[in-house]
């Protein structure tokens, strides 16, 4: 059985990996779909998902964060999606359908639980849709569990963020209200559960003569969160608003955080393997990682703890294609600490003979409370509370 800290520290170690890929082209016949590619944004809070790569996005994402551990639960069972499709998409072709197929058979798609949730055939819109981008409507397989929305005008560089309702079988035992990580990224719901199923995203590119079909099975999720259905977080702890980034052929600036999530002042934590890198591409190939460095207006307070460079001295690092998975460049992360609470961010870059590979890195920063303050604040949340205050 694990402990919570155990369990904390097992989320803690879960790295971010940043993909070269060095395939082969499309075939001939499917030259005027090359570049193709869409990928998705998971997360509770639309307003998140559409500051993603904004300068907005650090104190937008505290702002989300700072919510009712109630009203979360809520928010984590309408997840909002953001469909995205990549730059490099050839001009005039358009993705013109998005699936998404729960794999796990408690669970299934509904139409909001109120009138209030405001649900249109499947989904709920949102203002965050890009101009010239129109979703035609949505429909749902008949076992509940395929949901496909439609759009016109999708193309290269637009996106859009839409809800989806998370429903679960009439069975006592189930949580009414599951959480998007455990359908979705089929995150198990305790120490003694095995993970389920991760649901499975598809889409259809159009250029009006032909059709290219993209899918893959969303990232599983093998640790139980750490807040989550009846599991709720105390009142007086910030927890940050996950985003799962999934998508086809990742480009080289997705926009993932390497969270180290709460400290307090002066504090200093390090991620094991926060940072890895691979050649995805086909044997032969080689991709060379020459140095590092930090950017952003905390790069002071982020370090490398297990290289000895400097940030611009060479690494010395060739990644080959066709590799073994566990083939790959990881590196440990530290944030040094601060005297200040806040939120503090800054980005490691790789720079590789592929381009520049960016990890946006954030910590927040709290003050501990005083012992008299604590020993009130521990009263009322027992054991959880406890767990907080000794990590």
């Amino acid at each position: 059985m694990k402990t919570l800290h155990e369990t904390r520290l097992l989320r803690r170690l879960i790295g971010l990996i940043a993909v070269i890929c060095c395939g082969p082209a499309l075939d001939a016949e499917a030259e005027i779909l090359a570049g193709t590619a869409f990928s998705i944004d998971i997360g509770s809070s639309a307003r998140v998902l559409n500051a993603i790569g904004t300068p907005q996005y650090n104190d937008i994402l505290m702002s989300e964060s700072c919510d009712n551990p109630h009203l979360r639960v809520r928010k984590n069972n309408v997840p909002a999606i953001k469909v995205s499709v990549a730059d490099t998409t050839t001009a005039g072709v358009q993705l013109t359908s998005f699936s998404l197929a729960i794999n796990s058979d408690p669970y299934f798609f509904g139409t909001g639980d109120v009138a209030t949730d405001s649900f249109t055939d499947f989904i709920r819109k949102t203002t965050y849709i890009d101009a010239g981008v129109t979703i035609l409507g949505s429909t749902l397989s008949p076992d509940l569990q395929t949901l496909t929305v439609n759009f016109d005008g999708l193309t290269a560089g637009k996106s859009v963020i839409f809800n989806v309702d998370l429903d679960v079988v009439d069975d006592p035992s189930m949580f009414l209200f599951p959480d998007y990580r455990v359908v979705l990224n089929g995150a198990p719901v305790s120490a003694f559960d095995p993970p389920t199923a991760p649901a499975t995203i598809s889409g259809t590119f159009s250029d009006g003569l032909m059709e290219l079909s993209q899918s893959k099975d969303l990232d599983q999720q093998t640790t139980v969160p750490a807040y989550f259905n009846e599991h709720l977080r105390p009142y007086h702890t910030m927890d940050t608003i996950p985003v799962v980034p999934e998508g086809l052929e990742p480009g080289m600036n997705d926009p993932v955080k390497i969270n180290f999530e709460e400290v307090a002042v002066n504090e200093m934590t390090m991620l094991l393997q926060a940072a890895k890198i691979a050649n995805t591409g086909d044997t032969g190939t080689l991709v060379d990682v020459y140095s590092y460095m930090f950017t952003g207006a905390d790069a002071g307070l982020f370090k490398i703890k297990n290289r000895t460079e400097a940030p611009g001295e060479d690494l010395g690092i060739q990644l080959e294609g066709g590799s073994p998975t566990d083939m790959m460049a990881t590196f440990d992360l530290t944030f040094m600490g601060a005297g200040s609470p806040g939120m503090y961010s800054a980005n490691f870059v790789l720079k590789t003979s592929k381009g520049d590979m960016e990890f946006p890195m954030m910590a927040m920063v709290r003050e501990v409370p005083e012992p008299s303050t604590a020993l009130l604040t521990l009263a009322g949340v027992g054991v959880a509370a406890a767990w907080r205050r000794r990590r």
